[in-house]
């Protein structure tokens, strides 16, 4: 038995799957009933809704690097350290 202490990534892994999976199956559900509504602005919105939510939920850490740089671009803030220019 191995009771080694964790830092618990492999069970947020597993909710964000479960959560990711769950989410795409209800709007996959309400893209159909759009579909056969025939109100295409309402398909339109729920599939880009679907997916923006599937980046944050499929990549959680490319999501975060991404809105990290828009906002160090809105806020004029560097989160990063700059590079070094040479002196002359």
């Amino acid at each position: 038995m191995n009771l080694a202490l964790t830092t618990g990534s492999e069970f947020t892994d597993w909710v964000l799957v479960i959560c990711g999976n769950a989410f795409g199956a209800l709007m996959a559900v309400r893209a159909v009933m759009y579909f056969f509504r025939e109100d295409w602005g309402k398909l339109i919105t729920c599939v880009f809704a679907g997916v923006f939510v599937a980046g944050f939920v499929y990549f959680p850490d490319e999501s975060k690097a991404v809105l990290t740089q828009v906002w160090g671009t809105v806020s004029e803030t560097n989160v990063a350290a700059a590079p070094e220019r040479p002196v002359r």
